[in-house]
Order: C-alpha cells, then structure tokens, then sequence
C-alpha cells in the first residue's frame, strides 16, 4: 500500500505523520480517553483485530509438527513471520541473530536463566546486573550462585561463568541504554539485553557487537497478541556451545526419543536453526498470525520500513514539549507542582513525583484515582523497578525491607511512609499519542493540584478544619436518618418523626442484606458494578417486609427471617478481610431479575444472626488523637453487620456546605448532599433561639452525641476515611471529579482523606431516634486538632 494512502497521513515536508487522525479512524476506542500508559501496555489499531479474525476465518491451520496441507501452511506462515520479525531488529541480508518465539519477554530472560544453569551449575556462575532493571531481570539471581550490580555500565573485568544484562530503557525513568553497552571475548561470559521497553518507541538495529540475547515482548511493540514475546540468539559457536548443554526438552525440539532409556537426541544446534532447540512444545500459531498481521498494520499506519523511526520523532516532540510545560507548573508561592526523576529529553517516559504548596508529597494512589475519574490512563507505584525507588526516591534496601515487615506491599496504597513517597507516577507516550493526550495530562495537574490565588486556599483551608472556639456541649439536630437494608445499593431516607430502633450494630436493619456472586462467593459492591446504585430498598415495619425496586419489576422479602426463606446452607464471603457467613434466599425470581439487571449471576443474601458479631475496623489513623483509651475500649465492645468500618456514620449539614462551597471555588460539582456519604445521620443547628449554630467540621472534635431525656447515647469512634466512591452520583450510579477531588486538597491528612465521622451505640443503650430529634454533642474542653 502506497505511503499516501489515507491509511498514513503522512506529511512529506517533515517525514511525520498525523496521530490524531489516525486515531480518529483507526484507534476509535480512544477518542474518549487519555491513553498515557504505553510502557505498560501499548494499545492495537482496530484493523489488527478484523484484519486477523478475516485471517483466521479464511484459512485453515493445523499444528505445525503434522504433515497435513493445514500443518504445512501453519508451518510456512510462521517461518515468514519469524523472519519479519527479525527483520524489525537486524539488516534483512544480516543473519548474525535467530529468533526463538516464547511467552513473553519474561519468559525469555527466564529462559537465558535456565540455560546459564543447565551449563555451569556444577561451578556455579555469576549474575551481574544493571540497578535500573525490570523485576523479572533481577529475578534471575535466585538462579545465579552469586550477583553483583552495576549503575550505569559494567567493569571491564567480568570473569567466566556469568551472565551481564541490562535494560535497553529503563521501566521507571526511561533512561536509554545501548545494546553495545558491554561487549567481551570470554567464552564463558554472556550478554543478555533486554529490549521490552526500547522497542515500542524506537528502532533497533543489531550488529555484530551486539549482546548474545535480546528479549523482545510484541505486545508492547504493537499492543497485540499479548502473551507472545521472543529470544533473540546471536548465532556463534559460544551461544551454540551453550545451548547444546539445555538440559530439558520438550515436544519439538527432539530429534529422536527412548522412552525406557536415557536416550535423547535434540535437534542439530546449527547456527540457522538455534530455535529448533529452544521452542518446547506446538507454538502459540495463532499468536504468531496475529503477529504477522499487527507487523502489516503498523507498517501501513506509520510509514513502512521506517515506522519506528518516524515514531520515535514524534514521541519525542510530545515528550520535550510535555517536560517543558511541568517544568512550569508552579504553584502560586512560586514552588515547583512536578519533579521529573531522571528525565532523559524526548524519552517517551515521564516519570514524576508532584508536592503540594507547602511542600508536602502527593501520594501516588490519589492521583491515580482522580486520573480515574478524569478518563486518563497512567501507572502509579514502584514500576516494577526496585532500582528505580533506590536510586530516584532514595530508599535504601534496609529501609524497604523495613517497610515490608510494616505491612507494605507492591500494589497497596500506601504511598507515602514517614513523608516520603514509596512509588511515582509514570506517564509513557506511544506512537498514536497526541497533543490532545498531552494537554489533558496537563489540564489535569493544573485543576486538581495547583491553586488560581493563595488567598483563597488559605481561607479555604481554615473553613475545612474545624473551629478552634472552644465549647463543652453544642445542641443539634437529626435532620435526615438513612440505612441501607442491602450493602452497596441505594439508601432507604427513613420519614421524619419515624422512631427507628438502635442494635448494637446500629440501626435495626441497615446492611443486613447483600447480593453475593454465585460464581465467585463475593459480595457485589458499587466499585465493581455501578448499577446496584439504582436497586432502590424499601422498608415498611408494618407489614414487617423489604421492598426491592430496579429496572422495571419490585420483589418483597419479609423482615421475619423464616428458615426456608434460605437455601440449606450458609455460604462463607468476606467484608474487609472478615469472613461473615451469609443464607442465599431461595426465590428463583428474585435471583433471576437480579442477575439480568446486573448482568452476572447473583442473588440476595442475608447475614447470619447467629454467629459471632464482628468489631469495627478503624485503624490507627481513623481516630483523632484526643480520643484516647475511652475510645479505644468502646471500639473494642462495638459490633458490626456488613458495614466496613463501624455501626453509624454521621456527616453535618454545615460541613457539607462548607464542602459544596470549596467545590464551587474550584469550578467543581457541588449539588451533592449527605447520600452521596452514605451517611446513617445528618446533623445540623436545632434553629432554637439560644442554641449557638453548628460550625463546619465541629464533629471532629466530638467524643458523644446523646440524647438528655432519653437513655440514647453514642459514642464517636473516631472520622471517617474516604475513598472514590464518594464521586459516584447515589441517584444515577456514575462517578464525577467531586467531591473527592476537593477533599483531596483540603481535609488529607495522614495521606488519607476524611470527612464524617464513625459513630457507635453505647453498651447497654438501646431506644429508638428519628429525623428530628434534637440531641447533644460533647467534647472535652483540653483538646485540639
């Protein structure tokens, strides 16, 4: 296909071409979102995926180790494919490297591993590698007998055996290395490159001071097949010696085979045909067609024989027009939003750590979440690199390890520890990013983490904390009382002047239902299925039932649990790392709408009265300091249904307020009101002449609300930490940047977000409150935020 096809707008002044009209045409599933993740993943054109189905639909293909027609055509297509492949890292006339087909570029390395062993376990052999390496690099030296590290590049004096690798572009950073980075004449010391990274965004051309092996993995190349990779084996007598010394085999790479004796013959190890040894079992044919096809495609789409070259041009003009304009965002007291770590000019990563105004980190996970919101796509965390968090956060071995036996993990949120952040934040550019992707990574930065005037955060900030006036008790008011007969679903707002009765575990029936996932046993959540905000409970004390309305149909279940209401036996789930143990109900038409409506197979699911309560789950940082052992033994006597964290969590009116009122500052939504916390009460000011009004956030400082002329009283367990699900709109199920966007300005602390506070009913005191019911806060006097 001619090069000025409309497939490739290609301009001929500048030897570029038009990402975002290509996007437009063949990347249609990205128009909406901001892709910024190609490190991680790269994304596929949509003519890969027709392109191969046709191609598969058309011919028929059998195993490659038969004789039929459909074997030999497989057989022949993949030899093609091979050499395409290869043609993409060497000259087409050079034949100095074969390529072995495998998983994956991790199973590549796994697989140079396994050979190092197989041929000097007996003497053992060292691992020398480069700090800035991927896991699955450095997870080679628990083959090694011994392992030793380098920075930037490896001493001249290796000795035999050993293996030295190294990355071709760092996974955290995006520093290049060269495949040239290491050459030797040692007949027992080996070169392994890996390519993963550099390949997506550049080209590679291989020569013979090459490394020995270069791991490639195609899905980051072309976004598609997944799970498809390769070897590339520098064809000498060194590598050839190596590889005859394998001690496995498998289906393929025999020649000839005794089952009842030790004899075994591999295939020749001849220079043109390494693979034959090293390729155990029928290959992934499928893959490799789609392989073939994503080769055609991306060619078409880019311009030819030079379409990584012609990528690389582009990513780095995003990539220095995007590092210039962060080195620029500044907040409005002049300190810097962004530090880049150890940005390399037009590398095609971006990796960054951002620090409040005060200068104060941002934790990885926040930002992460909002991206989430937001429609942009990134990678937060370590990477996948523990060089990287030594060398460019600064953590020394000693001080991660530490860090694991506190309970840190790869993957968890914690992303500041003693005020120093555990991961960063990546952004990674591909051959179909745009300028649009770029100016949405920086609008996004600038409206959730930078401030128009200083005077306004400040004022901000001392309207989000709570009153430092001090007071002993403060009259309030019940203005609106909620529960949620089934976990995760809508609220039921119980009608004012309704008496509701308090349990130990709160309010009589609130979260005493879920709908759990017959297939898995788990309990369904708004976080993984949004339409459970529109399964709408209600319940009626007078004819003692549950009313369930969603989509078109309603089904009642009785309050009164009778025994064959339940399937035979309870079925055991989880609510934050508890087990709970719940009874399916046997009606085959609730369980059947249920599952329509959601889209999965489930039903509802009540929780077993009969064992043992739970206790509720506020971890060291959910209570303010001022709270004290009091607290600590009522946390221990308080029980728990299906809620996470505690029996009641209650939010004021004025905070809310206050909240909307921040959100508006910053050009956010603010039509929210207490449901969107799935708040049990909602306080505010009695209005009562003499009574002084209730302040924004004066509940921070609350140890008891009681009730003077009744025996009510409940005791604060401490606030409330927030998560995402705050954004998502109670009525319609989607999620919006507010109010956490401004929650995450304003009221973090202890790197998490709060807002409400968790509340429990005092030993031994029971009795019934309403919407209305006017009640009294307290708080010692002596203490402070």
């Amino acid at each position: 296909m001619s090069l000025q096809s409309p497939d490739t707008p290609l301009d001929a002044a500048t030897d570029t071409y038009d990402a975002a009209a290509i996007k437009r045409v063949h990347y249609k599933r990205l128009c909406n979102e901001v892709y910024l993740d190609h490190a991680g993943a790269t994304q596929y054109a949509d003519a890969v995926v027709t392109e191969h189905a046709a191609d598969l639909t058309a011919h028929l293909l059998g195993n490659p180790h038969s004789a039929s027609n459909s074997a030999e055509l497989t057989r022949r297509r993949v030899e093609t494919i091979r050499q395409q492949a290869l043609a993409l890292f060497t000259d087409a006339e050079d034949t100095q490297y074969d390529l072995v087909f495998t998983s994956g570029a991790t199973a590549a390395i796994k697989l140079v591993g396994s050979l190092m062993c197989d041929a000097y376990d007996s003497v053992g052999w060292r691992l020398s590698y480069c700090r800035d390496a991927h896991t699955s690099m450095i997870g080679m030296r628990r083959l090694a007998s011994s392992f030793d590290t380098f920075l930037s590049k490896p001493g001249d004096d290796r000795v035999g055996p050993a293996l030295v690798a190294w990355s071709g572009r760092s996974n955290f950073s995006g520093r290049r290395y060269s495949p040239d980075l290491y050459c030797t004449d040692d007949e027992d010391v080996f070169t392994l490159f890996d390519a993963a990274a550099l390949a997506s965004t550049s080209p590679i051309n291989l020569d013979s001071n090459g490394p020995d092996f270069v791991c490639i993995s195609f899905y980051k190349m072309f976004g598609y097949p997944s799970g498809l990779g390769a070897l590339l084996v520098k064809r000498s007598t060194r590598t050839a010696k190596l590889i005859s010394r394998r001690r496995y085999f498998g289906g393929g790479t025999v020649s000839g085979l005794a089952a009842t004796s030790d004899f075994a013959a591999p295939h020749s190890h001849d220079d043109d045909k390494l693979h034959a040894s090293l390729e155990d079992g029928t290959l992934p044919f499928h893959s490799i067609l789609a392989l073939g096809t994503a080769i055609s495609v991306h060619a078409r789409l880019f311009g030819g024989t030079q379409c990584f070259s012609r990528i690389e041009t582009h990513v780095a003009n995003l990539s220095r027009r995007c590092a210039a304009e962060l080195a620029v965002l500044c907040h409005t007291n002049g300190r810097s939003l962004v530090r880049l770590l150890d940005y390399e000019s037009g590398s095609p990563v971006l990796t960054m750590i951002l620090q409040r105004a005060d200068g104060d980190y941002v934790g990885y996970s926040e930002v992460e979440r909002l991206a989430k919101l937001s429609g942009i796509h990134i990678r937060t965390g370590t990477l996948c690199n523990a060089g990287g968090v030594e060398g460019l956060l600064q953590w020394s071995a000693a001080e991660i390890e530490a860090n694991h036996r506190a309970g840190h993990r790869c993957g968890d949120d914690t992303d500041i520890i003693d005020g120093r952040p555990t991961g960063a934040i990546r952004v990674s550019l591909g051959a179909i990013s745009t300028e649009a992707d770029v100016n949405a990574w920086l609008c996004f930065l600038r409206a959730f983490f930078t401030y128009s005037t200083a005077d306004t955060r400040i004022d901000t900030v001392t309207r989000m904390r709570a009153p430092e006036k001090d007071f002993s008790v403060k009259r309030v008011k019940i203005t609106r009382l909620s529960v949620f007969p089934v976990k995760s679903c809508a609220a039921y707002n119980i009608p004012p002047d309704t008496p509701w009765q308090l349990t130990p575990r709160g309010l009589a029936h609130d979260r005493s239902w879920a709908i759990i996932d017959l297939q898995t046993g788990r309990i369904l959540t708004q976080k993984t299925n949004s339409r459970m905000a529109n399964i709408h409970p209600t319940i009626d004390l007078i004819s003692q039932s549950l009313r369930l309305d969603f989509g078109t149909v309603s089904h009642l279940v009785r309050l009164d649990r009778q025994e064959n209401d339940f399937e035979p036996l309870s079925q055991e789930a989880q609510v934050c790392g508890d087990r709970v143990h719940l009874r399916t109900y046997r009606d085959r038409a609730l369980k059947d709408s249920l599952s329509r409506f959601l889209g999965i197979t489930c039903t509802l699911a009540a929780l077993d009265n009969t064992e043992f309560a739970r206790q509720p789950r506020l971890d060291d940082t959910s209570a303010w300091s001022h709270l004290g052992q009091r607290q600590a033994m009522v946390t221990s006597s308080s029980q728990l249904g299906l809620s996470n964290e505690s029996p009641l969590l209650c939010v004021t009116r004025p905070s809310i307020a206050a909240l909307r009122t921040a959100c508006q500052e910053g050009d956010g939504k603010s039509d929210f009101d207490a449901a969107c916390f799935r708040a049990n009460i909602e306080l505010d000011s009695t209005g009562n002449s003499g009574d002084t009004s209730l302040q924004p956030f004066e509940e921070d400082m609350w140890q008891e609300v009681r009730c003077n002329a009744s025996s009510i009283a409940l005791d604060v367990l401490g606030k409330c930490r927030r998560c995402l699900m705050i954004n998502v709109d109670p009525a319609t199920g989607i999620a919006q940047c507010e109010p956490y966007r401004t929650l995450a300005r304003l009221r973090k602390w202890h790197g998490k977000l709060w807002f409400g506070i968790h509340m429990s009913v005092a030993a031994n005191e029971g009795g019934f409150i309403w919407a209305g019911m006017d009640l009294v806060a307290c708080r010692h006097a002596s203490t402070q935020l």
